[in-house]
């Protein structure tokens, strides 16, 4: 499974709201963006406060980061986050994508074999940078906007192709059939 998470945000909905609804800065919501387009099975936000969120799950909001706490207390929060994702993943076996900023992943990319870090050392302007550059909006559902790269596309319908190719062929016997001679009646 292709699992992204990304960091939740200081600015936010004053009332309790959805986990993708409650954060407001401009970086989330590229970021969430962004986690559509790669189309992965999961997309989960790395709250201060309350771990691993499931986008849809209401939360109140709150006044914490990760980047504002002692060390130990990081490693603490990544201890719990880790205890979730073990029960909604497979940390060995998984691919996880982090949109999020150091102190969210230094102490889980240690327990996750695989994983990819798309915006490893860009400021904040790099980061909204290259999010807008890479984002395509192809398709909207049921009023929820679906993303994926053109790119991604193309690889899925070469999937597709192949698939049909690789299917046994039938054919009509025009042969046969084209040289019956109609019967008057």
């Amino acid at each position: 499974m292709k699992i992204v998470l990304i960091s939740c945000a200081s600015k936010k909905l004053r009332k309790k709201a959805k986990a993708k609804d409650l954060y407001l800065s401009n970086l989330f919501k590229l970021n969430l963006n962004y986690a559509y387009s790669l189309n992965p099975d999961k997309i989960f936000i790395l709250s201060a406060k309350y771990g691993l969120l499931d986008l849809d799950e209401e939360i109140e909001p709150y006044n914490l980061t990760l980047n504002k706490i002692k060390d130990e207390e990081i490693q603490d929060w990544a201890n719990k986050v880790l205890d979730q994702l073990k029960g909604k993943t497979d940390l060995q076996e998984d691919e996880f994508i982090f949109l999020a900023g150091e102190n969210y992943r230094k102490y889980l990319l240690p327990r996750i074999k695989n994983y990819k870090i798309p915006l490893k050392g860009l400021g904040i302007g790099k980061q909204l940078k290259f999010l807008k550059e890479n984002l395509k909006i192809l398709m909207n559902f049921d009023g929820a906007q679906k993303f994926r790269k053109i790119s991604d596309m193309s690889e899925e319908c070469d999937v597709i192709h192949k698939q049909f190719n690789s299917m046994k062929r039938f054919s009509f016997p025009c042969d046969i059939l084209c040289r019956l001679k109609p019967t008057a009646s």
